[in-house]
């Protein structure tokens, strides 16, 4: 069985992990806006929408300061981008932040995140794990770049219209775990 189909509820209700934390799964847009100077991404702003559960959920990713080091062996010619991700969540107003959410292949648009360091990481210093019990998995199933992503970056993300034309948009499926307190 795969690990999104281990996360995936099979109900409406909210599953709550007997090691109190919350799962949520659905359709999530994420916003990577290229500085105009090094035409890299360097943040990124997104959402999910769990419509089961009635809960909505906003990102915001930026590069990680101090990302793991990574196994050499496991990494071809381009390095992975480690992104700091902090969670809100609009129904409680809580905020949860997620550090060195991995991107495993730099240069692709078709973006995909983890928090899943397993195979890859060497050493995740102590300070830089986080909230450990909350995780996220997002895969990226269909991508909008140019006047698409404009126009998409316009409709769904208002606050970032300024940036629209130096924007990619990925949607897909997401799976998070938030750690309940």
């Amino acid at each position: 069985m795969l690990r999104s189909q281990l996360l995936r509820p099979q109900s409406a209700e909210t599953v709550i992990r007997s090691d109190n934390s919350e799962q949520f799964c659905g359709i999530a847009q994420v916003c990577f806006v290229l500085d105009p100077s090094t035409n890299e991404r360097k943040w990124w702003q997104g959402h999910l929408i769990d419509v089961a559960r009635k809960r909505e959920f906003g990102f915001v990713g930026v590069l990680s300061k101090q990302p793991p080091s990574v196994h050499q062996c496991c990494v071809a010619e381009t390095h992975p981008i480690f992104w700091t991700v902090t969670v809100l969540d609009y129904n409680t107003q809580i905020r949860t932040v997620l550090p060195n959410v991995l991107q495993p292949e730099e240069a692709s648009d078709n973006v995909r995140l983890t928090t899943n360091l397993s195979d890859l990481v060497a050493t995740v210093p102590t300070r830089d794990l986080g909230s450990i019990d909350s995780q996220l998995e997002f895969r990226t199933t269909v991508m909008k770049v140019d006047d698409m992503a404009a126009k998409h970056v316009e409709r769904y993300f208002p606050a970032l219209n300024e940036v629209r034309h130096r924007s990619a948009v990925c949607m897909g499926e997401m799976d998070l775990t938030i750690e309940s307190f």
